[in-house]
């Protein structure tokens, strides 16, 4: 059964860290002007009112992204990549009076020549979808399973490009799946950079550390972001959420550490935080 609502939890502080690195590592990619394929797996809406009522139920993006926007205007960021970051938050707050989605960042990046596979499976989240994402041709979207998906549309023409795999983990077994399809998905895409993120949860450690362990230890290249509070991790709530890059471009570990340092200086919580950035693997 599929209960998850990202509508509740859109800009929170793990949103903004996993934003933070997709937007990067398409930046990165667009450095070239071959083509690039991008699939997500768990796509969602893609865009998202903050003032909605299930956004004020939690009050989650006022503790995130709205935090930070209004933070970083007393606080101006020092690094480029934090301010091209929240620059580009800002302005489509401003322009559309929505929160960004990984689908509406990265289709606000990639050009016309690139291609974006969006998948999900909760009934409601794909009509919502299909509606934010208009008539863009560039966007190919299916109503199915991320995983089984993710393994049955790569390698993906064009080649180059990144995936993100962004289950809720609502059920145990979502650790398992994602491990089993990232390290399919590696040998079916060589050319791929894929995106994990996953969450902190005290009862669900045994399964993160399995998934983790079987990733971070199959050989590839792994970066390893982790934002956790220092406070006792408790068995529901959220302690904190990572970001597992395989296949990272080269040095992208010092921008995305840099930044992501920034941001909790700015959102003050550098005193209360550990922040790992670990590389795993070989260095390609």
């Amino acid at each position: 059964m599929l209960s998850y609502r990202h509508a509740y939890h859109a800009g929170n502080q793990a949103d903004i860290f996993k934003h933070f690195t997709l937007f990067h590592i398409v930046k990165y990619l667009l450095q070239k002007e071959t083509p690039v394929a991008y699939l997500d797996t768990h796509a969602g809406a893609g865009l998202y009112r903050l003032d909605s009522e299930a956004s004020s139920k939690t009050g989650e993006a006022q503790a995130g992204i709205l935090s930070l926007l209004e933070a970083q205007s007393k606080l101006p960021p020092k690094t480029d990549s934090t301010q091209s970051f929240v620059g580009f938050c800002k302005t489509f707050l401003d322009k559309t009076g929505y929160y960004p989605g990984s689908p509406a960042i990265v289709a606000s990046l990639l050009r016309s020549q690139d291609k974006l596979i969006l998948m999900e499976l909760h009934n409601n989240e794909i009509d919502i979808l299909k509606h934010n994402c208009g008539p863009d041709k560039r966007i190919h979207i299916h109503h199915r399973d991320g995983f089984t998906g993710l393994e049955a549309l790569t390698p993906p023409t064009p080649r180059r490009g990144l995936c993100l795999i962004d289950p809720s983990y609502e059920l145990p077994g979502d650790y398992a799946s994602t491990a089993q399809t990232v390290l399919e998905t590696a040998r079916r895409w060589p050319a791929g950079i894929m995106l994990i993120w996953y969450p902190v949860v005290g009862r669900r450690e045994n399964q993160l550390k399995a998934m983790h362990h079987a990733i971070c230890t199959s050989g590839l290249p792994v970066l390893d972001i982790c934002v956790q509070s220092k406070n006792a991790v408790t068995e529901y709530g959220l302690a904190g959420s990572g970001i597992l890059v395989v296949r990272p471009p080269w040095n992208i570990h010092h921008t995305l550490g840099l930044g992501i340092r920034e941001i909790l200086e700015i959102l003050g919580l550098q005193e209360d935080t550990f922040f790992s950035c670990t590389r795993h693997g070989r260095s390609d």
